[in-house]
Order: structure tokens, then C-alpha cells, then sequence
């Protein structure tokens, strides 16, 4: 055993392939995220390229496929504006994520909207004014990524009209 010296194409802890495989082991990632974990736990290029090259080759890198679970998982408690930073930050294609964000469905959106502003509405203090509360919740639901004439929709739908800025 050596102390102190790796050899070529190893890092800290062991080789990139299997740094990178702990990490899908956890959830999927895009190629761009594996590049930056990588860099950051000080692999060298050449050994990062391999490794995403070996993930790939074997399916364990799909950035359509990463893509979508984003947009599975974010959807239950997030609008189209997060979802889409999520994935834009996660380092998606423009074309995947397009691609994905079309397996959003509106029931899906609506459903998780209406889950936001049931939850957030018990979470709010009952001294509120109905002013007051509805303000608290359009800007929590604008938050969350939801477009902006749906939250309206649904904070009518609730019996919380929104009070427009000219009222």
C-alpha cells in the first residue's frame, strides 16, 4: 500500500466510475452534473471522461431519461417555472427538456396547485384579512413555479379572490 500517491485515474476515494456510480445509485443525473461532482472530488479529465463514457455505454447516463424524473418528481409540488430552472440547472438540453416537460399533464399541474394552496392556506394564521391571505398565497404558489392566471383561477375556485395592486 502507498500512502499518499493514487494512481492514474483515481481519486480521493477510489476510481471515477465508481464515484459515479455511487452517485446514480442515490438518483438519476445528467452528464453535466456528473462532470461537476466529479471535478469537485478532484478527478482528473481523461479519468472523467472514461467514466461517463462506460455510464453511458451501458445506459446509466440518460439525460432524457433524468429529465423526465425531474419533471416526475418536481410536479407534485411545483409549477412549470421550477421545474424548468430545475432542469436548465441540472445542465438539460434544451430539446430534452422540452421533451419532458411535455409529459406533463394539466391534471397533474392543477392537482398539484390545488394541494399547494390547500396546504399552505392551513399553514397561514386565522387573524389574516382575506386581502392579507390571499397576497401570502399567490406569492407562495408564484414560488413554486405556477403560472401566475392559474394560481388566480385557483384562489377563486377556493374563495380567496385575488386582490389586484388597483383595487
Amino acid at each position: 500500500m502507498s500512502f499518499g500517491r493514487r494512481r492514474p485515474g483515481e481519486g480521493p476515494r477510489g476510481t471515477a466510475r465508481d464515484a459515479a456510480l455511487g452517485l446514480l445509485s442515490r438518483r438519476s443525473h445528467t452528464e453535466a452534473e456528473l462532470r461537476r461532482k466529479l471535478r469537485l472530488r478532484a478527478f482528473e479529465p481523461p479519468a472523467i471522461d472514461e467514466a461517463i463514457s462506460f455510464l453511458r455505454e451501458k445506459g446509466f447516463v440518460d439525460d432524457a431519461a433524468a429529465a423526465e424524473a425531474v419533471v416526475r418528481s418536481k410536479s407534485r409540488r411545483s409549477g412549470r417555472t421550477v421545474i424548468r430552472q430545475t432542469l436548465t440547472a441540472r445542465g438539460v438540453s434544451k430539446e430534452n427538456a422540452e421533451r419532458a416537460m411535455e409529459t406533463l399533464s394539466p391534471e397533474v399541474e392543477r392537482k398539484a396547485l390545488a394541494d399547494a394552496l390547500s396546504k399552505k392556506d392551513r399553514s397561514l394564521a386565522s387573524g389574516l384579512t382575506s386581502r392579507e391571505r390571499s397576497k401570502k398565497l399567490f406569492d407562495h404558489l408564484a414560488r413554486r413555479g405556477f403560472p401566475p392566471d392559474a394560481i388566480r383561477e385557483a384562489l377563486h375556485e377556493k374563495g380567496n379572490p385575488p386582490h389586484d395592486a388597483d383595487d
